[in-house]
């Protein structure tokens, strides 16, 4: 027979948590339930517990925008009792991408502020994947190259596979055009070894203006401009895979072959 303790799910132990924390009468916040189980579960389990008790409309969201408060309506043996926690922050603590972090953002566009620059790399190779790229990698980290982002796509009628080298820039600052150099310049310098066909560059906040280049001239060099409208346009009519992420593992590595191969 199991133990009684590995049968508890993680909602089993936040209410717990909550339960026990009421009766010492201390107050209910989500960093004190976080310390209360931090020898039981990680902040990412109940992260992640707390989107799928939001999903099945158990939690509403609350707050100012620098915070993020849960409000939580459980029905107990003596009837449905609303337990407010507090919990600040939330959104920074999530280590991965999931699908229900990206159904919150949907509704609460300013959270993708708050996001971990590699879960926000995540994200934008989420979109890609979902749009239409068969082929994208988180190459951030790589020593072989430049990029943050690898996508590819293959036009089947012709058998062409198009690749972006995809520059991501989470930063509170506007991009300068030295950025735009600097992408134009390993676009070009890697296109030997990767088949660059363009180049994508990313910012959450936008782009400086700047008289070097406009749109059109950056658009014929092979180089293309995303902000934040584009952003939320492509969170906006975004559609997860019948299994939930379309990227839920991302490939890390870039290798020549495979990158060139069709």
């Amino acid at each position: 027979m199991k133990d009684s303790a590995q049968q508890k799910t993680v909602r089993d132990y936040i209410l717990e948590a909550y339960r026990e924390l009421k009766a010492d009468g201390r107050s209910i916040e989500g960093t004190t339930i976080w310390q209360h189980l931090r020898y039981k579960l990680n902040p990412q389990q109940v992260g992640e517990e707390l989107f799928r008790m939001r999903d099945e409309g158990l939690v509403t969201w609350l707050g100012p925008e620098d915070e993020l408060r849960l409000e939580y309506t459980i029905d107990f043996a003596s009837g449905n009792t609303p337990i407010s926690i507090d919990l600040v922050p939330v959104i920074e603590t999530i280590e991965q991408l999931t699908p229900s972090l990206i159904t919150h953002l949907k509704s609460h566009e300013e959270d993708i502020d708050k996001l971990r620059w590699d879960v926000f790399e995540h994200l934008v190779a989420e979109f890609l994947a979902s749009s239409g790229f068969k082929d994208v990698r988180l190459v951030g980290r790589s020593s072989v190259t430049s990029a943050d982002i690898f996508a590819a796509y293959t036009i089947d009628s012709i058998g062409t596979k198009v690749r972006y080298f995809i520059e991501v820039k989470r930063w509170k600052n506007k991009v300068g055009v030295e950025i735009i150099d600097q992408v134009y310049g390993a676009m070009l310098n890697e296109r030997s070894q990767f088949g660059w066909h363009a180049a994508m560059i990313v910012s959450l906040v936008g782009f400086k203006d700047f008289r070097k280049y406009n749109r059109v001239e950056l658009a014929l060099k092979g180089i293309e401009l995303k902000e934040r409208d584009d952003l939320l346009r492509w969170l906006n009519g975004y559609k997860p895979n019948k299994d939930g992420l379309w990227l839920p593992e991302p490939h890390t590595d870039l290798q020549m072959n495979e990158a060139t191969s069709k």
